[in-house]
Protein backbone atom coordinates (compact mmCIF):
# COMPACT_ATOMS: atom_id res chain seq x y z
CA UNK A 1 0.00 0.00 0.00
CA UNK A 2 1.37 3.53 -0.91
CA UNK A 3 1.33 6.34 1.41
CA UNK A 4 -1.60 7.55 3.32
CA UNK A 5 -5.16 8.07 2.19
CA UNK A 6 -6.79 11.45 3.08
CA UNK A 7 -10.64 11.27 2.52
CA UNK A 8 -12.78 14.77 2.73
CA UNK A 9 -16.62 15.14 3.05
CA UNK A 10 -17.41 18.00 0.74
CA UNK A 11 -21.77 17.52 1.80
CA UNK A 12 -24.49 15.94 -0.28
CA UNK A 13 -22.90 13.02 -2.17
CA UNK A 14 -19.10 14.97 -2.74
CA UNK A 15 -15.43 13.52 -1.63
CA UNK A 16 -12.41 14.58 -2.41
CA UNK A 17 -9.57 12.27 -2.40
CA UNK A 18 -5.77 12.65 -1.55
CA UNK A 19 -2.43 11.24 -1.25
CA UNK A 20 1.05 13.29 -1.23
CA UNK A 21 2.30 13.87 -4.62
CA UNK A 22 -0.43 12.01 -6.49
CA UNK A 23 -3.23 13.72 -8.80
CA UNK A 24 -6.29 15.19 -6.31
CA UNK A 25 -9.79 12.52 -6.97
CA UNK A 26 -13.53 14.34 -6.82
CA UNK A 27 -16.52 12.26 -6.92
CA UNK A 28 -19.76 13.97 -6.78
CA UNK A 29 -17.87 17.55 -5.72
CA UNK A 30 -21.40 19.76 -5.15
CA UNK A 31 -21.76 23.10 -6.44
CA UNK A 32 -20.09 24.82 -3.13
CA UNK A 33 -17.10 22.74 -3.11
CA UNK A 34 -14.17 24.28 -3.72
CA UNK A 35 -11.89 22.62 -6.97
CA UNK A 36 -7.97 23.54 -6.95
CA UNK A 37 -7.07 25.17 -10.24
CA UNK A 38 -3.32 24.85 -9.69
CA UNK A 39 -3.45 21.03 -10.80
CA UNK A 40 -4.57 18.29 -13.04
CA UNK A 41 -7.56 16.88 -11.13
CA UNK A 42 -9.61 13.21 -11.87
CA UNK A 43 -13.51 13.57 -11.68
CA UNK A 44 -16.37 10.97 -11.02
CA UNK A 45 -19.58 11.79 -11.62
CA UNK A 46 -22.36 9.16 -10.70
CA UNK A 47 -25.17 10.64 -12.63
CA UNK A 48 -26.75 13.99 -13.80
CA UNK A 49 -28.65 15.31 -11.22
CA UNK A 50 -27.68 18.92 -10.00
CA UNK A 51 -26.42 18.35 -6.58
CA UNK A 52 -24.11 15.87 -8.37
CA UNK A 53 -22.89 18.09 -11.23
CA UNK A 54 -23.08 21.05 -9.63
CA UNK A 55 -19.55 21.57 -8.78
CA UNK A 56 -18.11 20.23 -11.37
CA UNK A 57 -20.25 22.76 -13.62
CA UNK A 58 -18.58 25.57 -11.73
CA UNK A 59 -15.24 24.59 -12.15
CA UNK A 60 -15.66 24.01 -15.79
CA UNK A 61 -17.39 27.80 -15.91
CA UNK A 62 -14.97 29.72 -13.56
CA UNK A 63 -11.51 28.41 -14.53
CA UNK A 64 -12.05 28.79 -18.30
CA UNK A 65 -9.25 27.86 -20.30
CA UNK A 66 -6.94 27.38 -17.64
CA UNK A 67 -9.41 24.11 -16.35
CA UNK A 68 -7.39 20.73 -15.82
CA UNK A 69 -9.59 17.83 -15.67
CA UNK A 70 -10.08 14.46 -16.54
CA UNK A 71 -13.94 13.55 -16.37
CA UNK A 72 -15.23 10.11 -16.02
CA UNK A 73 -19.12 10.01 -16.52
CA UNK A 74 -21.92 9.10 -18.48
CA UNK A 75 -22.10 10.00 -22.18
CA UNK A 76 -25.05 12.20 -21.65
CA UNK A 77 -23.27 14.17 -18.38
CA UNK A 78 -20.08 14.54 -20.53
CA UNK A 79 -22.01 16.47 -23.37
CA UNK A 80 -23.72 18.56 -20.87
CA UNK A 81 -20.50 19.82 -18.75
CA UNK A 82 -18.79 19.77 -22.66
CA UNK A 83 -20.96 22.99 -23.43
CA UNK A 84 -19.51 24.37 -20.28
CA UNK A 85 -15.72 24.58 -20.95
CA UNK A 86 -12.97 25.29 -24.37
CA UNK A 87 -10.01 24.36 -22.26
CA UNK A 88 -7.76 22.10 -23.95
CA UNK A 89 -6.43 20.42 -20.85
CA UNK A 90 -10.25 18.95 -19.83
CA UNK A 91 -10.82 15.51 -21.20
CA UNK A 92 -14.12 14.13 -21.11
CA UNK A 93 -14.08 9.91 -20.69
CA UNK A 94 -17.61 8.76 -21.20
CA UNK A 95 -17.82 5.72 -19.17
CA UNK A 96 -20.72 3.05 -19.07
CA UNK A 97 -21.39 -0.28 -16.50
CA UNK A 98 -18.65 -3.02 -17.29
CA UNK A 99 -15.80 -0.22 -18.41
CA UNK A 100 -12.59 -0.97 -17.45
CA UNK A 101 -10.29 2.58 -17.48
CA UNK A 102 -6.46 3.18 -16.05
CA UNK A 103 -6.24 7.02 -15.47
CA UNK A 104 -2.32 6.57 -14.57
CA UNK A 105 0.33 4.40 -13.42
CA UNK A 106 -1.43 3.82 -9.99
CA UNK A 107 -5.18 4.76 -10.66
CA UNK A 108 -7.80 2.43 -12.11
CA UNK A 109 -11.48 2.40 -12.26
CA UNK A 110 -13.81 -0.42 -12.74
CA UNK A 111 -17.66 0.97 -12.76
CA UNK A 112 -21.02 -0.56 -12.53
CA UNK A 113 -24.57 0.31 -12.59
CA UNK A 114 -26.92 1.24 -9.45
CA UNK A 115 -30.28 1.98 -9.02
CA UNK A 116 -31.59 4.96 -7.48
CA UNK A 117 -34.16 4.95 -4.54
CA UNK A 118 -37.72 4.96 -5.49
CA UNK A 119 -38.92 8.74 -4.96
CA UNK A 120 -42.08 7.31 -2.29
CA UNK A 121 -40.87 5.06 0.33
CA UNK A 122 -42.53 1.70 0.58
CA UNK A 123 -46.55 2.21 2.21
CA UNK A 124 -49.44 3.83 1.24
CA UNK A 125 -48.93 6.14 4.96
CA UNK A 126 -45.33 6.89 4.11
CA UNK A 127 -45.96 7.68 0.76
CA UNK A 128 -48.65 10.27 1.85
CA UNK A 129 -46.85 11.94 4.33
CA UNK A 130 -43.48 11.96 1.84
CA UNK A 131 -46.01 13.73 -0.89
CA UNK A 132 -47.60 15.84 2.40
CA UNK A 133 -43.69 17.15 2.60
CA UNK A 134 -43.28 18.24 -0.50
CA UNK A 135 -46.67 20.15 -0.96
CA UNK A 136 -45.41 22.23 2.17
CA UNK A 137 -42.47 23.85 -0.17
CA UNK A 138 -43.86 23.53 -3.20
CA UNK A 139 -41.44 26.32 -4.80
CA UNK A 140 -38.25 23.82 -3.42
CA UNK A 141 -39.95 21.32 -4.83
CA UNK A 142 -40.43 23.29 -8.17
CA UNK A 143 -36.79 24.34 -7.98
CA UNK A 144 -35.59 20.50 -7.74
CA UNK A 145 -38.04 19.29 -10.53
CA UNK A 146 -36.76 22.36 -12.98
CA UNK A 147 -33.62 21.77 -12.71
CA UNK A 148 -33.72 18.20 -13.03
CA UNK A 149 -35.56 18.65 -16.45
CA UNK A 150 -33.14 20.82 -17.87
CA UNK A 151 -29.80 18.94 -16.79
CA UNK A 152 -28.80 16.04 -18.71
CA UNK A 153 -30.21 12.82 -18.76
CA UNK A 154 -29.87 10.87 -15.64
CA UNK A 155 -29.08 7.20 -16.22
CA UNK A 156 -26.79 5.43 -16.40
CA UNK A 157 -25.79 5.72 -12.91
CA UNK A 158 -22.51 4.74 -12.23
CA UNK A 159 -20.50 3.26 -9.23
CA UNK A 160 -16.72 3.47 -9.35
CA UNK A 161 -14.97 0.82 -7.84
CA UNK A 162 -11.67 2.79 -7.74
CA UNK A 163 -7.92 1.13 -7.02
CA UNK A 164 -5.14 3.52 -5.87
CA UNK A 165 -1.68 2.08 -5.24
CA UNK A 166 -2.74 -0.52 -3.27
CA UNK A 167 -5.95 1.63 -1.59
CA UNK A 168 -9.44 0.46 -2.95
CA UNK A 169 -12.73 3.38 -2.56
CA UNK A 170 -15.85 1.48 -3.44
CA UNK A 171 -18.32 4.63 -4.30
CA UNK A 172 -21.87 3.65 -4.36
CA UNK A 173 -23.37 6.81 -4.83
CA UNK A 174 -26.67 6.73 -3.37
CA UNK A 175 -27.25 2.98 -4.78
CA UNK A 176 -26.41 1.13 -1.51
CA UNK A 177 -30.29 0.82 0.05
CA UNK A 178 -32.25 -2.18 0.73
CA UNK A 179 -33.36 -2.49 -3.02
CA UNK A 180 -29.71 -3.00 -4.10
CA UNK A 181 -29.27 -6.42 -5.68
CA UNK A 182 -25.54 -5.90 -7.18
CA UNK A 183 -23.09 -5.70 -4.30
CA UNK A 184 -19.75 -4.75 -5.63
CA UNK A 185 -17.33 -6.54 -3.61
CA UNK A 186 -14.16 -5.06 -2.83
CA UNK A 187 -10.83 -7.57 -2.03
CA UNK A 188 -11.67 -7.49 1.32
CA UNK A 189 -7.76 -6.26 2.65
CA UNK A 190 -7.04 -3.35 4.72
CA UNK A 191 -7.35 -0.69 2.14
CA UNK A 192 -10.62 -1.26 1.30
CA UNK A 193 -12.74 1.85 2.17
CA UNK A 194 -16.35 1.78 1.35
CA UNK A 195 -18.17 5.54 0.77
CA UNK A 196 -21.82 3.98 2.09
CA UNK A 197 -25.13 6.77 1.58
CA UNK A 198 -27.60 6.05 3.83
CA UNK A 199 -31.40 7.01 3.19
CA UNK A 200 -34.20 6.64 5.97
CA UNK A 201 -35.09 3.48 5.77
CA UNK A 202 -32.50 1.42 4.81
CA UNK A 203 -30.99 1.32 8.04
CA UNK A 204 -31.68 -2.24 9.09
CA UNK A 205 -30.41 -3.65 5.33
CA UNK A 206 -27.37 -1.62 5.73
CA UNK A 207 -25.39 -4.22 7.84
CA UNK A 208 -25.60 -7.22 5.29
CA UNK A 209 -25.07 -4.79 2.52
CA UNK A 210 -22.06 -3.26 3.93
CA UNK A 211 -20.69 -6.86 5.09
CA UNK A 212 -21.24 -8.29 1.65
CA UNK A 213 -18.55 -4.95 0.10
CA UNK A 214 -16.16 -6.62 2.03
CA UNK A 215 -15.19 -3.15 2.72
CA UNK A 216 -12.52 -2.79 5.86
CA UNK A 217 -14.26 0.70 6.97
CA UNK A 218 -16.95 2.21 5.63
CA UNK A 219 -17.87 6.45 5.95
CA UNK A 220 -21.33 6.84 6.52
CA UNK A 221 -23.11 9.75 5.10
CA UNK A 222 -26.65 10.95 4.23
CA UNK A 223 -26.60 12.21 0.63
CA UNK A 224 -30.20 14.35 0.74
CA UNK A 225 -29.90 15.47 4.07
CA UNK A 226 -30.35 19.48 3.33
CA UNK A 227 -33.25 18.39 1.50
CA UNK A 228 -34.70 16.49 3.80
CA UNK A 229 -34.63 19.53 5.95
CA UNK A 230 -35.62 21.74 3.67
CA UNK A 231 -39.16 19.81 3.67
CA UNK A 232 -39.44 18.82 6.84
CA UNK A 233 -38.40 15.32 6.57
CA UNK A 234 -37.48 12.89 9.03
CA UNK A 235 -33.22 12.39 8.93
CA UNK A 236 -31.36 8.75 9.55
CA UNK A 237 -29.95 8.22 13.11
CA UNK A 238 -26.04 7.91 11.67
CA UNK A 239 -25.08 7.27 15.20
CA UNK A 240 -27.09 4.66 16.21
CA UNK A 241 -26.45 2.89 12.65
CA UNK A 242 -22.51 3.34 13.66
CA UNK A 243 -23.44 1.48 16.72
CA UNK A 244 -25.01 -1.27 15.30
CA UNK A 245 -22.40 -1.91 12.68
CA UNK A 246 -19.85 -1.96 15.15
CA UNK A 247 -21.28 -4.22 17.38
CA UNK A 248 -21.79 -6.42 14.22
CA UNK A 249 -17.70 -6.18 13.66
CA UNK A 250 -17.59 -3.74 10.93
CA UNK A 251 -15.86 -0.64 11.44
CA UNK A 252 -17.85 2.60 10.75
CA UNK A 253 -17.25 6.58 10.57
CA UNK A 254 -19.68 9.40 9.82
CA UNK A 255 -18.95 12.09 7.99
CA UNK A 256 -21.18 15.01 9.13
CA UNK A 257 -22.93 16.63 6.68
CA UNK A 258 -22.32 20.44 7.81
CA UNK A 259 -18.76 20.15 7.53
CA UNK A 260 -15.79 18.63 5.54
CA UNK A 261 -14.03 15.94 7.57
CA UNK A 262 -11.16 14.13 6.73
CA UNK A 263 -10.68 10.54 7.24
CA UNK A 264 -7.15 9.03 7.15
CA UNK A 265 -8.31 5.74 7.50
CA UNK A 266 -7.29 3.09 10.36
CA UNK A 267 -8.52 0.16 8.61
CA UNK A 268 -9.79 -2.81 9.76
CA UNK A 269 -10.62 -6.05 7.51
CA UNK A 270 -14.10 -7.14 7.57
CA UNK A 271 -14.45 -10.67 8.80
Amino acid sequence: MSGELTITYLDWSGFRLDRQDRATIFLDPPAKAELPGERPLLIFLSHGHPEHIGGTRNYLSQMGSKAQATIIASDSVCRYLARHTRASGVVFKPARPGDQMRLSDDVSVNIFRWKHLPLLPPGVAPSVRHITHLLSNLPLAARIAWAGVTGPRAEPMLGFHLSLGGWEVLAYGEGLHRKCNNIVEGQGAMGTVALAGVEPGDEAAMVKLIRASAAGETILYEPHAKWRDAFGMPRVDLGLLQTDLCAQGIAARIAAADQAERFAPKLQAVR
